[in-house]
């Protein structure tokens, strides 16, 4: 069935084809080869910029970053309105630390999409980060009215009302959060009790922020 499929392919579209394979697996050197390969010749089936958009993956899983970013960045100079190129590389800003790009990138990707959950979830969790907890309120509220059952969402929503002392509300949030399936209820729960008695409210939200990936 396979070859009688391949002479639908031309050849830039086989070595993508190749390279959608090796990508699959975990083969990144070898789906890296094929992408290149497939991007040197004409392509008919495939798009050159979801291509690069699966580059820039992939020398994220073997930490080359800096390639990985251009390959993204190549992916949106092709097709800025990709959501998916912007969406992946607002994670691996944040991965890397970037955090303000971060946003950028999760900002552009809503402007295309505004109907994908993870991206409201993602910036929310990186407002709560860069302390700016009400901005974090507001996208997780979207994040929630569009998927109300995932529960990662309603755990960060938890931290940000507790960050800006709205504890009852945290507490409802919490409880909801547990009830979705969250395997953490007991932190869940004495991260409002430690904001509570916090002298001072300052603390590093990263090591309490769930990150949705």
């Amino acid at each position: 069935m396979l070859k009688k499929l391949f002479p639908l392919f031309k050849s830039g579209d086989a070595f993508a084809y190749q390279g959608m394979r090796q990508y699959s697996v975990g083969n990144y050197l070898q789906a890296i080869e094929n992408y290149y390969k497939a991007l040197d010749r004409k392509l008919k089936v495939y798009d050159d910029y979801e291509i690069y958009a699966k580059i820039g993956f992939c020398y994220w899983q073997l930490h080359l970053f800096e390639k990985s970013i251009d390959a993204y960045k190549k992916s949106i100079a092709i097709n800025p309105n990709y959501h998916k190129s912007w969406s992946e590389l607002g994670v691996f800003y944040r991965k890397n630390g970037n955090f303000k790009q971060a946003v950028r990138c999760y900002e552009e990707s809503i402007k295309i999409n505004p109907e994908y959950p993870d991206i409201h979830t993602n910036l929310g969790a990186n407002y709560i980060y860069l302390n700016e907890p009400e901005k974090a309120v507001e996208s997780l509220k979207k994040a929630i009215e569009l998927d109300p059952s995932y529960h990662v969402s309603h755990s960060n929503m938890e931290l940000a009302l507790a960050i800006l002392g709205k504890y009852d509300e945290a507490e409802k949030t919490a409880k909801r959060a547990v009830a979705l399936g969250s395997k953490n209820g007991k932190e869940l729960q004495a991260r409002i009790r430690d904001l509570q008695d916090m002298d001072d409210p300052g603390f590093d939200a990263n090591s309490w922020i769930i990150w949705n990936n």
